[in-house]
């Protein structure tokens, strides 16, 4: 099982108060897709579990108080899979209780995208591309939406590029990726990065005299006011 903020359920015995568990649907009897809990950010102390299935997306909670008499109890939310991208409320508390990666991850499998490589957390999945040929990155890019963000992110054709060419990378180069983007620094051949280089240069150095001319003014205008 996944944790986000808690690696373990509470339980008596480890300084922990506990509480009962919500009697389990019959839903869960359906195959599991994702399966996720941990703890609420602080202060709140309370404890979530997601549960997605072929039909359905369960949102669960035990609320956790260290105050006598408290009359919270655990609940547990059930909702068409279908309509989850929908339920603003829903995916609101889920954002809010266990991140916005959990709910990216759930809206996916409730939309009917399960293949492995949807499902993984970003980090793993850029470990994936990087070892992936340009190919293969094109034809993987065609899949869905979230895999073709992923397989044209900047930060994954800087890592590309920086493999490519020995990790060097001059400032100048860097500035002109922020503008143009990476991948297409990555694409475009020497010779135009080059001239795009030159142009840049001297457009800088246009703009230069301006700025000194001006600097030369306001010193004149405060030497005459002294």
């Amino acid at each position: 099982m996944d944790s986000v903020e808690a690696q373990h359920r509470p339980a008596q015995g480890d300084g922990q108060p506990s509480a009962k568990m919500p009697p389990r649907s019959n839903s869960v009897k359906e195959a599991i897709l994702y399966d996720t809990s941990g703890q609420a950010p602080a202060p709140s102390r309370n404890y979530y579990q997601v549960l997605v299935t072929e039909m359905a997306v369960m949102l669960r909670w035990w609320p956790i108080s260290f105050h006598a008499g408290s009359k919270a109890r655990p609940g547990e939310k059930r909702i068409v899979a279908e309509d989850y991208e929908y339920d603003t409320n829903l995916r609101t508390e889920i954002k809010h209780n266990l991140g916005e990666e959990v709910d990216a991850k759930v809206a996916r499998l409730a939309r009917g995208i399960r293949d492995p490589l949807s499902c993984l957390p970003r980090e793993l999945l850029n470990d994936v591309l990087d070892k992936l040929d340009l190919q293969s990155l094109q034809q993987l890019g065609k899949c869905n939406t979230y895999l073709r963000d992923a397989c044209c992110s900047n930060d994954l054709w800087e890592r590309i590029y920086r493999n490519h060419h020995n990790n060097w990378v001059s400032q100048e180069l860097q500035e002109l990726a922020a503008e143009i983007s990476w991948k297409k620094v990555f694409f475009t051949s020497k010779l135009q990065i080059q001239l795009m280089l030159s142009r840049r240069r001297r457009a800088s150095s246009a703009k230069q005299p301006s700025a000194d001319s001006a600097q030369s003014s306001a010193a004149f205008v405060t030497e005459m006011n002294a």
